[in-house]
């Protein structure tokens, strides 16, 4: 493939900029192998590392580059600094987030403004269809969250609410989908409070047992905290829109990039990160109010449809695209 012994010979022979680590060029031959394959326009990287990797494209073979911005790594993974990050943001074309806190944690990074576009993630409403539902009196209340088990996810303020809730709600049940370094945690909390059997662990699901879950479900909470020592915070809370989309009244906590993505009151509810007694209270609020369970339901898939369903999200983004490739 000409365009691939081209990228080599350029490899070979064009200066590039400093900062790269000592092995890039080699590691760069390889990853061009990818032009062999069939002619491309742009490259679409989902992170800041993968664009370090790929950026010899973009400054050798004027290929543009976009990275969608996911926010800061979780604890665990290895986070790109320094000169590559450096690089990474001078040299990128265009950054997508997902919010407008994305976008600030990214300026704070050190990105141009100028470069930083607001699209969400979208998603697939036909996978997500809508289930009209209601709390009838003396029916267990199920309360569901789906997020990995990780300290930022917020799980204990949840199942501190649900200590207060189980005194006047004795049929409610909370129950977590997902697995993670939390477990052991979250678990000796659940025996310390009293909630076995009202607080139920499934573990990483799919397909239809996870359908079941959340068929199954009557609020969606997202508890995350910002725990304020630089890994992730909630940008957006994608499992939110989900959760809507299937026409389930979600709460979410004032952390990260929630607030934009529910309007209090209408869409959803927020409650003061952090706060179980808060968020108690705005289940109570839910329970109580079939009028706001059922308006709120509505309101939410209306929502989704609007904003972050998938077509239109893909119509944003092939729009810039052809920008980018305008300027060139």
């Amino acid at each position: 493939n000409a365009s691939y012994w081209s990228a080599v010979w350029r490899l070979l022979t064009v200066r590039m900029s400093q900062g790269y680590e000592k092995s890039y060029r080699l590691k760069a031959i390889i990853r061009a192998r990818a032009l062999a394959f069939r002619p491309f326009e742009i490259i679409h990287s989902h992170s800041v590392s993968t664009t370090y990797n790929y950026l010899f494209m973009r400054e050798l073979l004027s290929i543009p580059i976009v990275t969608t911005y996911h926010g800061q790594v979780p604890r665990g993974v290895n986070r790109l600094d320094g000169r590559k990050l450096e690089l990474v943001l001078e040299k990128g074309d265009a950054f997508l987030v997902n919010t407008g806190f994305a976008r600030d944690e990214l300026i704070g990074q050190g990105c141009q403004p100028e470069k930083i576009h607001i699209i969400p993630q979208g998603s697939n409403l036909k996978d997500f269809p809508f289930r009209a539902r209601s709390i009838e009196p003396g029916e267990k209340i199920i309360l569901l969250t789906v997020a990995r088990l990780s300290i930022e996810k917020g799980h204990h303020v949840a199942i501190d609410a649900v200590r207060e809730l189980v005194e006047t709600y004795p049929d409610l049940e909370y129950h977590i989908v997902g697995d993670g370094p939390c477990y052991e945690s979250l678990s000796e909390q659940v025996s310390r409070l009293g909630l076995q059997g009202r607080v139920v662990f499934h573990g990483f699901k799919s397909g239809d047992e996870f359908e079941a879950i959340f068929a199954s479900a009557h609020i969606f909470i997202l508890p995350s905290i910002d725990t304020g020592d630089g890994y992730h915070v909630e940008t957006q809370g994608v499992v939110l829109q989900e959760a809507q989309g299937r026409g389930i009244p979600v709460i979410g906590s004032r952390t990260g990039g929630i607030p934009e993505v529910i309007d209090d009151n209408v869409t959803g509810l927020l409650y003061s990160e952090g706060d179980h007694s808060e968020l108690a209270d705005r289940i109570r609020q839910l329970i109580a109010d079939n009028d706001l369970y059922q308006g709120m339901a509505e309101a939410g898939r209306r929502d989704v449809e609007n904003r972050f369903d998938i077509n239109v999200i893909a119509a944003r983004q092939l729009e810039l695209y052809r920008n980018i490739l305008e300027k060139e």
